[in-house]
């Protein structure tokens, strides 16, 4: 047996490269191949943007790759590899050296042990870091002009979700907006002395979501009575133009 380890990072591209879904998909594919046996999936999550180089889970791969512990990594495709052209570059030839093996869900074994196959790896990777800069400027100019139109940026606050034009927060109608108005209406009620230790527990709510709740309680009201909430939480009225970056 061949002692298999999985990489999975977070994608940029959407929901379909989410850290669970890579995660079942190598398992799967060990599964599914007899002579790999999977000890670990090294996860750089939800939490993780991708792009910080002190990264605990890659290095945690990186080290046991160079101590001789693994001997085949199996990632959902070549993609998730590395952040970028360089970083990917560099752990397929420790990999190279230390003589462990490549497997993708994808493409199944890649045989970078062969030169001619490596550098037809290196140009793939070339044009994948070339798309992926392309796809991340694309991001950034798309959020640049949705903060000079005034549009909220980020996720969406507990009990909200974005209205039908995905520009601004509206309450959701969820169990969740219902919780979060009874956060509100106990806050008011009791003149803001009702315990948050309580109001977590009657709700179901964290109490640090509802430390959140609180703070932005004035947003909440507006929200309930029919307003909006656009960029930097600014609350939009029915009747009122929304403000730009610049005001």
């Amino acid at each position: 047996m061949k002692r298999a380890e999985g990489y999975t990072r977070l994608s940029q591209s959407g929901a379909e490269d989410n850290i669970p879904t890579q995660g079942r998909l190598i398992t799967d594919y060990c599964r599914e191949h007899d002579e790999l046996e999977l000890q670990a999936i090294h996860n750089d999550g939800e939490h993780e943007s991708g792009y910080d180089p002190d990264r605990d889970a890659y290095q945690s791969l990186i080290d046991r790759i160079r101590a001789g512990n693994v001997d085949a990594v199996v990632v959902k495709s070549l993609s998730r590899l590395g952040r970028d052209f360089d970083e990917r570059m560099d752990l397929m030839i420790t990999m190279r050296r230390r003589g462990v093996e490549l497997h993708s869900h994808q493409r199944d074994r890649i045989d970078i042990s062969d030169p001619w196959a490596a550098a037809k790896e290196a140009m793939l990777a070339a044009a994948d870091d070339a798309k992926k800069q392309a796809e991340i400027e694309d991001a950034i100019e798309e959020i640049e002009r949705r903060i000079d139109r005034g549009e909220y940026q980020g996720r969406p606050w507990t009990g909200t979700e974005f209205d039908e034009e995905s520009r601004y927060l509206v309450p959701a109608n969820d169990d969740e907006w219902e919780a979060v108005m009874a956060v509100v209406e106990e806050w008011e009620k009791t003149g803001g002395e009702a315990s948050k230790r309580g109001l977590a527990r009657e709700t179901g709510l964290s109490r640090g979501t509802v430390r959140r709740v609180i703070d932005r309680i004035d947003e909440y009201c507006a929200l309930a009575d029919g307003a909006r909430i656009g960029w930097e939480g600014r609350v939009i009225w029915p009747d009122e133009a929304p403000a730009t970056a610049d005001d």
